[in-house]
């Protein structure tokens, strides 16, 4: 129980760096060949952009800020089957522009019709991503400081 105790930190670095290296892993293979996905005409059910007040602390005391997010809800059917999805991109936002007022398409998932977008764009995940190399760093730095000298111990064993 001491270990646990002394190696919270530690292994939350393991965790975080698992879980945001497994997830963007995940939604690569999620979106994987999106701009090839075929599509079906689909009708904007809501969206728009809401501005999220929130209060933080600074040196100066309380601080008010807030951040504008967007978003999007469809809906579209494939093969008589009628699907929602809000996701305008695979990295999620909101409702992307039509300047020309054509007609939304929904690019759908061929074997999971229920997993859909309005951009066929590639999936980045960049925060996920640098958030998973930030902590391979770490637990690489881990593993160089602390192995060798637990190899030896073994070896003596």
């Amino acid at each position: 129980m001491r270990w646990l105790r002394t190696s919270t930190l530690l292994i939350l670095i393991y965790g975080i760096g698992f879980s945001t290296g497994g997830y963007w892993i995940l939604q690569r293979v999620k979106f994987a060949g999106v701009e090839d996905w075929p599509w079906v005409e689909a009708r904007i059910t809501g969206g728009g952009s809401s501005v999220i007040p929130y209060q933080h602390e600074t040196r100066q005391g309380h601080q008010r800020d807030s951040v504008q997010v967007s978003h999007v809800k469809f809906t579209y059917t494939v093969d008589g089957r009628g699907y929602q999805s809000d996701l305008a991109t695979p990295d999620g936002g909101g409702l992307p522009g039509n300047p020309l007022h054509e007609p939304w398409k929904a690019y759908y998932k061929p074997g999971s019709p229920e997993i859909a977008v309005l951009c066929p764009v590639s999936y980045r995940g960049t925060w996920w991503l640098l958030a998973s190399l930030v902590t391979a760093v770490l637990v690489g730095i881990h593993l160089c400081v602390v192995m060798p000298d637990w190899l030896a111990r073994r070896w003596r064993r």
